[in-house]
């Protein structure tokens, strides 16, 4: 009785939180099914939170988070149904059934949602746009001035290696929980790597939390389907029979379609991970044009209306420091990212500027801290390079002021957290 009530319960929840998977993962009508659902859940979700909690102005856009209220509310609209769906079915259901062909199934379901997602997150570590190179703005910034987050994403994106690391093990435990003969290995790697994913989004603050306990979850699950051979290999070491493979299908044609039918899915899977990953790469990632003119450049003398600015800290006008990194706009998936650069007052404190940049005639127009995109209306300034042997001429206006800077281009030398590299033999501790 309660392993039955378990299994629908499983089974309904699963179904319920993967939708429409696995037809998500078709080409072009896979979009719009889950476009559509996404738009039933959000709907959803505004209905109980404005009735149940009274929520009048939920939000349900895309945010970059997994951890919404949204997404909050779902999961407990889930929770509901699976209850008042299991209390239902058992009610017309009576019969003393096993569901052994419907737990294969879901077995089969779990496993693959399972594999897709984190082979999808493994190949976004080895083509590395997941953790990208820490920017020059970033390695500008301070510790004290990084969220959790964001120093984890420093962490991880100053070794490429350790990142495709990572993500080998998540192609890997992600690709041998797909097959049934490799599914318990497959599942025991992915409960490790989930394992570190779980902590780092709980400890570091990721917003992915829900998602990572539910493939935790997962892969425990399926691991859990071998513990009695797992408990005998590590524990009792007590020779046990081989688990039961029965297969998906009665027919012979049946068995040949659906591995026909698995190994299609996965290829395009992959090619889809991997064509997507390379084009990001290319968009925003390490692969990106970098503007000319890049680098990060220290403010040598400071001019406004002939007048010399000094060096000092309490001066809300000078510059420190100027950053071109990301001078140059990113196509994205629905929109283009404007070009910016980043200004480091004499306080330390950051400010960013969306910029126009004629990159022929080295000219930029920069819209005042706070604009999000080019605006005609904006009292904008316009900033004139010239290179020098070892920097950059700045004429133009600032503020409305006309503007003369000095700049020196800051060596990469000394940017340790980048250059420092690998020692096998370090006679003494490196630890800045």
């Amino acid at each position: 009785m309660v392993t039955r009530t378990a299994f629908r319960a499983l089974a309904v929840y699963f179904i319920l939180y993967t939708a429409p998977f696995p037809l998500n993962c078709l080409p072009w009508l896979g979009e719009l099914l889950a476009e559509a659902v996404s738009l039933l859940r959000s709907e959803l979700a505004t209905w109980v939170g404005r009735v149940v909690f009274g929520i009048d102005d939920l939000f349900t856009g895309p945010t970059g988070s997994g951890d919404t209220t949204e997404v909050q509310l779902i999961v407990l609209i889930n929770v509901f149904i699976t209850i008042v769906a299991v209390i239902v079915w058992s009610l017309v259901d009576r019969k003393q059934r096993d569901h052994a062909a419907a737990k294969r199934w879901l077995e089969h379901g779990c496993a693959w949602f399972l594999g897709i997602t984190i082979t999808y997150y493994g190949w976004a570590k080895i083509i590395p746009t997941q953790f990208p190179t820490p920017s020059l703005t970033r390695l500008l910034s301070t510790y004290g001035e990084s969220s959790p987050m964001g120093l984890l994403w420093t962490f991880m994106g100053a070794s490429p290696a350790y990142c495709v690391f990572t993500g080998l093990a998540e192609t890997l435990g992600g690709t041998l929980v797909l097959f049934r003969r490799t599914r318990t290995l497959g599942a025991l790697i992915c409960v490790g790597v989930m394992t570190n994913v779980v902590m780092l989004n709980l400890c570091y603050d990721v917003p992915v939390k829900l998602f990572s306990l539910h493939l935790l979850a997962l892969a425990s699950g399926l691991a859990w389907l071998d513990r009695e051979r797992l408990f005998a290999l590590f524990w009792s070491h007590e020779a046990v029979p081989a688990r039961e493979l029965p297969p998906l299908f009665a027919s012979r044609r049946g068995q040949i379609a659906g591995r026909v039918t698995a190994i299609a899915l996965l290829a395009w899977v992959t090619y889809t991970s991997i064509d997507q990953g390379l084009d990001a790469y290319r968009s925003y990632g390490d692969g990106r044009e970098h503007p000319p003119l890049y680098g990060i450049y220290d403010v040598d003398s400071f001019s406004l209306d002939a007048e010399e600015l000094p060096p000092l800290t309490t001066d809300a006008v000078r510059w420190r420091a100027l950053v071109i990194d990301s001078a140059l706009p990113i196509e994205l998936v629905d929109f283009e990212r404007p070009g910016y650069i980043t200004i480091q007052q004499m306080d330390g404190a950051l400010s960013y500027h969306v910029v126009e940049y004629d990159t022929e005639a080295l000219t930029m127009t920069v819209m005042p801290s706070g604009a999000y995109e080019l605006d005609d209306d904006a009292e904008a300034d316009v900033l004139r390079f010239e290179q020098t042997i070892d920097g950059l001429v700045v004429t133009g206006t600032w503020q409305g002021q006309a503007l003369e800077a000095r700049l020196q281009q800051r060596p990469r030398s000394k940017l340790v957290l980048l250059e420092r590299g690998f020692h096998w033999i370090n006679e003494t501790p490196y630890n800045l």
